[in-house]
């Protein structure tokens, strides 16, 4: 997770397209989230099953 949201903190600094939307810091973002939310669902599921 930290790994992830250090993805998305130097995303952020990446230069902002000034034509579209959808610019360099796009697609390291979308990676950055999806590994962050599958890394919080493996982080609860390993805690749910070390209480059992």
């Amino acid at each position: 997770m930290i790994l992830s949201a250090g993805m998305m903190i130097m995303a952020k600094m990446l230069p902002k397209s000034t034509i579209m939307d959808i610019g360099p810091d796009f697609m390291p973002m979308c990676i950055g989230l999806v590994t962050f939310i599958l890394a919080a669902a493996l982080a609860f599921l390993n805690l749910k099953k070390f209480k059992k």
